[in-house]
């Protein structure tokens, strides 16, 4: 054989290899990847269940019929009145978050009054069989399906309130026979580490993530921040199956000039949330407050949202049971490249992120791309990464979307803009 014939040949399997690479990548792109969820319950909530978490602090009963037709998936927690307010889940027939408040000497138990200095002394045991008292009486109850615990905000370093957070925990999974999962309110400036602490215990976490009350209104880019702490505080404590929810807000009005942009402001907020971990979405707080003359605006857009997610769209079972994937590309054509959040830790420090988020899940025999920007600026970019043979859908109405073009897909991001894509093997 001549050295010339030898390179020809070694040229023609270097060329087959490379074709085969390309058709095994466009094959493995929608490849049937399991679903996770496949053996729980169709009919409770996550992590026992299918269904997704999408719920919110103390409903008002005039909006109940507009937040189920929607897509939210239970009610609550609510501040008092909890056995009315169960019965009420029970006769619409909907998942209760359900709070779990302790009394003691005939008193409702507070930080301040129970458990505030290290060196006061706490009737454990009364406490602890109130709890279980509690849970017991409501234990048979398939509606509710998870247990908020109160008071909330418990702190770490405080003695009295880290040990009625273990004994609390405790006590109310050895009285509930179906070991529904406890949560528990933090406050928003817990970072990973200090969330850490409560995670060692709790079964489903979430902080505030306020982003207007926050100081955050031009810098939203903090809603990932938010849920880095929490998914770094179920790393740190070595607890894998702590859930990581969104705590968004719907009580502070804007001013009158922003007001058009709450809707931007829900979407963003839900879906950088959702792309950056969360299983789950809980609004503080649906209650019609005074001096809060945009409630229905907000409402409005968070149940267009639920609709998405727990609607046909089921936007919701690819966030729990999807694979993130690796495979694809984006780059930034114009506009800003980077966001940036500023936050006290201490001392003030500057946290930067691509000013495009996006999540790249394979689900059963589909792909999704769901993409926000966190700027007020338009962004263009290019996705690339994509197998020649593929359908594109926009994942919101099933309406047919441009196809990439030789692996590559370029979109236009107006302010805060959110997109999603569902791709199909043609």
């Amino acid at each position: 054989m001549t050295k010339e014939m030898f390179l020809s040949k070694l040229l023609a399997v270097a060329i087959l290899a490379v074709a085969f690479q390309s058709f095994a990548a466009e094959s493995d792109f929608f490849k049937n990847v399991p679903d996770k969820g496949i053996k729980l319950s169709s009919d409770k909530l996550y992590p026992q269940g299918r269904i997704f978490p999408f719920s919110g602090y103390s409903p008002h009963e005039r909006d109940y019929k507009k937040l189920l037709a929607s897509g939210f998936t239970a009610l609550g927690p609510v501040y008092g009145k909890f056995d009315g307010f169960l019965k009420t889940c029970d006769k619409l027939k909907v998942k209760c978050l359900y709070q779990v408040q302790p009394y003691v000497d005939g008193k409702k138990l507070t930080k301040k009054e129970h458990l505030y200095e290290d060196e006061y002394k706490p009737k454990w045991d009364a406490i602890m069989a109130s709890i279980k008292g509690i849970v017991t009486m409501n234990a048979s109850n398939q509606n509710i399906a998870w247990w908020t615990l109160a008071p909330e905000e418990l702190r770490y370093w405080q003695k009295n309130e880290y040990t009625y957070l273990k004994k609390a925990v405790k006590a109310i999974h050895d009285a509930d026979p179906q070991k529904r999962p406890v949560y528990m309110y933090s406050p928003g400036h817990r970072t990973g580490k200090a969330l850490s602490k409560v995670t060692k215990y709790l079964d489903i976490i979430g902080k505030g993530c306020y982003t207007n009350y926050s100081s955050q209104k031009k810098s939203r880019i903090w809603v990932r921040w938010t849920m880095e702490q929490e998914l770094a505080a179920i790393k740190i404590s070595g607890r894998k199956n702590v859930v990581p929810i969104l705590l968004p807000e719907m009580f502070q009005e804007p001013k009158a000039e922003e007001v058009k942009m709450i809707s931007k402001w829900v979407r963003h907020d839900n879906y950088l949330g959702l792309i950056s971990g969360a299983k789950g979405v809980l609004i503080f707080s649906l209650w019609p407050r005074k001096k809060f003359p945009s409630h229905s605006i907000y409402l409005d857009a968070f149940c267009k949202v639920a609709s998405e997610i727990n609607g046909k769209p089921a936007l919701g079972q690819v966030f729990l049971f999807g694979q993130v994937q690796k495979d694809l590309k984006l780059a930034i054509v114009s506009g800003p490249k980077t966001a940036n959040c500023k936050v006290r830790i201490r001392k003030i420090k500057t946290f930067t992120y691509p000013s495009i988020s996006f999540a790249n899940i394979a689900y059963k025999k589909e792909r999704y791309l769901i993409a926000v920007n966190s700027t007020e600026k338009n962004i263009k970019t290019e996705f690339s990464g994509f197998p020649v043979k593929i359908a594109s859908f926009n994942a919101f109405n099933g309406k047919a979307a441009a196809n990439p073009v030789k692996g590559k897909l370029k979109l236009k991001f107006g302010p805060y803009e959110v997109i999603a894509l569902k791709f199909k093997e043609k």
